[in-house]
């Protein structure tokens, strides 16, 4: 819904987050989406998220493809898991930031 509001607005704003948009992981980009709605309770809770998003994409994620693309080869071409945004389905999404279980981020004194 974003994506199609931008593309029915023809100003330098819309296009330029459009163009910006469309250089980004949809993967990270829907994961962002999902993260911000409804939002955690806690800032607790939004650390933890964090946490388990940041664990997972470094194995799941695009991230390495995006270091790949911008620093090692510097093509800026990365080659996203996803094509568009809407191809990211909620499974994957909820996969991203399920628990990690031993490995969850456990707030210490």
């Amino acid at each position: 819904a974003i994506i199609a509001a931008l593309e029915a607005d023809d100003s330098p704003l819309a296009a330029a987050s459009l163009k910006a948009m469309r250089r980004n992981s949809p993967l990270s980009m829907a994961s962002t989406l999902a993260m911000l709605r409804p939002g955690p309770a806690t800032l607790v809770d939004a650390i933890r998220q964090e946490f388990r998003w940041t664990w997972r994409a470094m194995e799941h994620g695009d991230f390495i493809e995006g270091v790949r693309a911008q620093i090692l080869d510097k093509d800026r071409n990365p080659r996203w898991k996803h094509e568009r945004p809407e191809d990211v389905s909620a499974a994957e999404i909820a996969a991203m930031l399920a628990p990690l279980g031993a490995d969850e981020w456990e707030e210490t004194p």
